[in-house]
């Protein structure tokens, strides 16, 4: 018999597997705007209809109507079963699913579950030899750390004993090779069943993942006598550092505006979360990686940049830039003064200074012309037109004509050179003027089909099917947007949906954005499950609607259901009006009367709007 899985696994499983990387190892993808378009695997077809979105996490066929997640897409495309599929993705990336008719399973199970019971009593360990070490809580104090700050990050200290923490989880009864696997002892050389601590000396920093499991450990010095400054846990059966992301844990649940701020370092995280700005993260000792930039876009729809202000750090920007932006990231640079950490800066400037920052941040045209600026002198004719030839490469990666067009503007008032030389630089290639008018076409396209979409609701004969599409349109606008979700909220309820399905869709939604979390398409799929709703649900999230559109239109979508609803009730009244005999009382007729001429003022009211 088999385990049953938990949703918390489940859910590991698919967010550990990118879909894009996933469906790519089957079929040949390529990049269209935010989202990858092939043919379809499961029907054939001339045009390419399959659509697969990385920051939704989803892939749906236009052209015959399959959807899901990346364990649907495993499902289809290998013809297995719920288990088996979420089994090949878990040994995809190393992960080991329990099974009671296996004993390979289960002591793999086992041994897992054994290294995360390692690491909360190490945890635990460093935790207690942190309250009675004065050097730590001095540095601790020194950097304006409050002792509730020190509890909620976990904080802890490595004593210089060499091998303490190995002599202490011998006491609960661990065994040497268990030990050995969790990467917090080394063998010493020659000497391969003799250990030592792999921290020794230094502040402990717990690495979190999104179930609040510690996965690992960072350690920083306290003096200048050892090396190197910072210190991480190695890879081992619970922790891949280019997969996870220090304090996203905390970060997800405290998102503002769909944004998250990325740091370099631990203390960085942890002072800006002490002053007030939560939706904070770092990459774990190592540059930005794709899977982390992917592991961000679910949950934000812009990441901010906030690395250190020297050199190395703007190096780093530029590298994480490109990596965002890869991945499909909106990305912009918060830029931090005189060469400041973001952690020196805060405890000076305090969240006021930093949210000013904040408000600063550029985006990464702009960050990129402003390097561009900083090496040369636009005071000279030869500063001019580098600085001018060096913009111009940067705008042929823009897409959007209209900010091309305002930076030349830009660009032509500081240095002087003239628009339609600028604007030749950029175009001279053309190549790069056909992929922006392809993109322009494309997003004009998206533009026609939006327009159609609200001319059937408003239009179409089959009142239903546009009803339908108005409820779609709008589970896919609040889901996306606080703001949204607040006019939908004003105006309606989840109840108020026709279509049972969506009604459920939306109760989800409306519990999600009530607690401030956000709501990610590829989990709607675990919890419903069937091929049918999933199906539905891939098809609803896969839209790619205009942000100005559904700012403009969702009180008209708002206002087609609510109208659908009242003649429906108008309907009905009407309908029992018919059945009721004239020897009724009176009253009751005269009731209903009254009852459905209000209705139609409403009605005649929202028609009118």
């Amino acid at each position: 018999m088999l385990v049953k899985y938990s949703e918390e696994l489940i859910e590991e499983v698919r967010s550990r597997n990118d879909i894009v990387d996933v469906i790519a190892g089957y079929i040949t993808l390529k990049k269209s705007g935010t989202s990858y378009k092939a043919k379809c695997p499961f029907h054939t077809e001339k045009t390419p209809s399959f659509s697969v979105s990385p920051d939704k996490q989803i892939f749906h066929c236009f052209g015959c109507g399959v959807g899901g997640n990346v364990i649907t897409f495993i499902m289809k495309i290998e013809n297995l079963n719920f288990v088996d599929a979420l089994k090949l993705l878990a040994d995809r990336v190393g992960m080991i699913l329990p099974e009671k008719d296996q004993d390979i399973d289960k002591k793999k199970y086992r041994k897992r579950k054994i290294q995360y019971n390692i690491h909360i009593d190490a945890a635990r360990y460093f935790y207690r030899n942190l309250k009675n070490s004065e050097v730590a809580l001095r540095y601790l104090k020194e950097r304006k750390i409050t002792f509730e700050t020190i509890v909620k990050f976990g904080l802890g200290y490595a004593t210089n004993h060499w091998d303490g923490l190995y002599k202490y989880l011998l006491s609960k009864n661990y065994s040497k090779e268990d030990i050995a696997q969790s990467g917090l002892i080394i063998s010493k050389q020659n000497q391969s069943e003799k250990y030592y601590d792999r921290f020794r000396g230094r502040l402990i920093f717990p690495v979190f993942d999104l179930s609040n499991r510690v996965i690992a450990f960072g350690g920083r010095i306290l003096d200048n006598q050892m090396q190197p400054k910072y210190l991480n846990s190695p890879e081992t059966l619970i922790f891949s550092k280019g997969y996870h992301l220090y304090g996203l844990n905390h970060a997800k649940n405290n998102m503002k505006n769909r944004q998250i701020i990325i740091v370099e370092g631990y203390m960085d995280v942890i002072s800006l979360y002490q002053y007030g700005i939560q939706n904070v993260v770092a990459s774990l000792g190592t540059a930005l990686t794709k899977e982390q930039a992917r592991l961000l876009s679910r949950y934000a729809e812009e990441v901010l940049i906030a690395y250190d202000g020297d050199e190395a750090g703007q190096k780093a920007t530029l590298r994480a830039l490109d990596i965002l932006f890869s991945a499909g990231c909106k990305a912009k640079v918060i830029r931090i003064p005189n060469q400041m950490d973001p952690d020196e800066y805060i405890r000076k400037y305090k969240q006021e200074g930093f949210i000013y920052l904040i408000n600063q941040a550029l985006s990464f045209i702009e960050y990129k012309v402003m390097l561009a600026r900083s090496k040369y002198s636009i005071d000279t004719i030869e500063g001019k037109i580098n600085f001018t030839k060096e913009v111009a490469q940067i705008l042929k990666n823009i897409k959007s004509e209209i900010e091309i067009d305002a930076y030349i503007k830009k660009i032509s008032r500081e240095t002087g050179i003239d628009e339609a030389a600028i604007k030749s630089e950029v175009y001279h290639n053309k190549k790069s003027k056909i992929e922006t008018s392809k993109n322009i076409i494309g997003n004009n396209r998206n533009t026609i089909q939006y327009k159609k979409d609200k001319s059937f609701v408003k239009n179409s004969v089959e009142k239903k099917s546009a009803i339908i599409l108005a409820e779609e349109n709008l589970i896919y606008m609040i889901s996306q947007d606080f703001r949204l979700f607040q006019i939908f909220k004003q105006n309606m309820k989840w109840e108020d949906f026709t279509d049972d399905f969506h009604r459920k869709i939306a109760k989800i939604i409306f519990e999600k954005m009530e607690n401030k979390e956000y709501v990610i398409p590829a989990e709607l799929l675990d919890i419903f499950k069937t091929e049918e709703a999933g199906e539905k649900i891939a098809s609803i999230f896969s839209k790619e609607l205009n942000k100005e559109f559904m700012e403009k239109d969702i009180m008209e979508y708002i206002n087609t259901i609510q109208v659908y609803t009242l003649q429906n009730k108008i309907d009905q009244l009407n309908q029992n009006l018919k059945k009721m005999s004239k020897k009724e009382n009176p009253e009751a007729i005269n009731k209903v009367y009254i009852e459905i001429v209000e209705l139609k003022k409403k009605l005649e009211e929202l028609k009118g709007n």
